[in-house]
């Protein structure tokens, strides 16, 4: 799949039911893609810094923690 942020991505996530994959970026964004059909579901931003890593909710697919060389972690919806 392409995107744009290919040379920026980190750390990649997949959901617990394997239907979504996120990853944090250097460009200070949250990515999420359907991963079967690579289309781009979420775009979150709000980190100050480098998003470092991404993990999905364990039983909430659609709930995402992020943490980020701002030093923050954001946990919430993805809003798909």
């Amino acid at each position: 799949m392409h995107h744009g942020a290919e040379k920026l991505l980190l750390k990649c996530g997949w959901s617990a039911d394997g239907e979504r994959v996120t990853c944090g970026s250097a460009d200070r964004n949250v990515h999420c893609w359907d991963a079967t059909t690579g289309a781009q579901l979420a775009l979150l931003g709000g980190h100050k810094a480098s998003v470092n890593e991404v993990l999905f909710h364990p039983t909430r697919p659609g709930v995402v923690a992020s943490c980020g060389s701002d030093k923050q972690i954001f946990l919430g919806p993805l809003g798909v």
